[in-house]
């Protein structure tokens, strides 16, 4: 692929939704330091609108910020609500990965409130354009309940992770299903060992993710009916057209139809990232300062290409262009064919940023740019 048939498509199909992680203080300028070769950006950051946000996701097409509140932002910088009706001692949860909290779709907002407190976590039904409240579920207290993270829907239930990440011996996770409607609890499933749980439903099917691998169950009669046993430790899978990936140890592909595992990957640098899936390959960090790309198909190595730190963040794909951030504060933008370098800028302190319809919106100076062909 070219320098600008890539960077083309990638302004052409800017509009898809894209998160990432954190990264520091922008400086809008080129350059590169510790004896990095220095090469011209061929995209540049053209600020569009700024808004006061901490924290940011991407769902349903639309901005997401807030610790006490939770604010919905449109990518023209249009705030279409914000929610502050939560006790002081809640904070939302945010993040990116395992431990988020927010679910979105045209049915409404879900988000997840936990406590430092022994009061139980909490589950708030929010209405999708005016963010009133439907409903609240409050967890026990007495500290075993304390988290919500995970939240998704399957038809008219809202199904979430409800546990505790406190020094309890007998702390466990609880996966519960309530009606979207009003919250009452439909079923739950108590787990006695672990406690933080990733829960995804495909099809008719449950899939939940847990220290020890990835475990399928029958939503109906909540049987198990497969299991893949790898340690993923804090580390969430991902799944996208059939495919179940884990990236712990192993970079693997898994068929959600069979169970049958499609290849698998032991890398020599040791994986620092989760895994990324683009339209042809799937990405990762390396412990040595590598990003690397396979194809999705079978798992053959595309390229890598040496970047100036540490990558702890997953890395964020738009369509045809990986994003990343380094430990130090890098943020990077390759192509996904060849591993062409778009885009590198050296940042000061940590900050959250998102990407969405080719808007980059950073916390550092509450601005959104506009990602942009030089």
């Amino acid at each position: 692929m070219s320098d600008t048939c890539g960077r083309r498509r990638y302004l052409k199909t800017a509009g898809l939704v894209s998160v990432v992680g954190t990264a520091g203080c922008l400086r809008l300028q080129s350059g590169s330091e510790n004896g990095e070769s220095e090469q011209e950006n061929l995209l540049e950051l053209t600020p569009q609108w700024e808004k006061n946000v901490k924290r940011l996701l991407t769902a349903d097409n639309d901005f997401f910020t807030g610790i006490s509140s939770v604010t919905r932002i449109a990518s023209d910088g249009t705030t279409v609500f914000t929610a502050e009706d939560i006790e002081s001692d809640h904070h939302f949860n945010l993040l990116n990965g395992k431990q988020n909290a927010l679910f979105v779709d045209d049915s409404g907002v879900y988000v997840g409130a936990s406590t430092d407190s022994r009061e139980g976590g909490r589950l708030y039904a929010l209405e999708p354009t005016s963010g009133q409240r439907r409903w609240m579920i409050q967890e026990p207290e007495g500290g075993l309940h304390d988290n919500i993270r995970s939240p998704t829907r399957h038809e008219d239930l809202i199904i979430y992770n409800s546990f505790s990440t406190g020094a309890i011996d007998d702390n466990k996770s609880t996966i519960k299903a309530v009606d979207i409607e009003t919250g009452d609890n439909e079923w739950q499933i108590e787990f006695e060992d672990e406690i933080d749980t990733q829960v995804l439903p495909i099809g008719d099917y449950l899939f939940v993710g847990d220290s020890d691998g990835v475990k399928q169950y029958e939503i109906e009669t909540r049987e198990i009916i497969n299991s893949w046993d790898q340690f993923l430790g804090l580390r969430d899978f991902v799944a996208q057209d059939g495919i179940l990936y884990t990236s712990v140890g192993l970079l693997q592909a898994i068929s959600i139809e069979t169970g049958e595992r499609l290849w698998s990957i032991e890398p020599e640098d040791g994986i620092a990232t989760r895994a990324t899936v683009g339209s042809e390959a799937v990405f990762y960090g390396t412990e040595t300062g590598y990003i690397q790309a396979y194809d999705k198909e079978n798992g053959d190595q595309l390229w890598e290409t040496r970047i100036p730190g540490m990558i702890r963040n997953p890395l964020a794909y738009t369509d045809g262009v990986v994003w990343a951030k380094t430990r130090r504060g890098d943020l990077i933008a390759f192509g996904e064919d060849d591993g062409l370098q778009y885009y590198v800028d050296q940042f000061e302190s940590d900050y959250t940023f998102a990407i969405l319809d080719g808007i980059l919106l950073e916390s550092s100076s509450n601005t959104a740019y506009k990602i942009t062909e030089r």
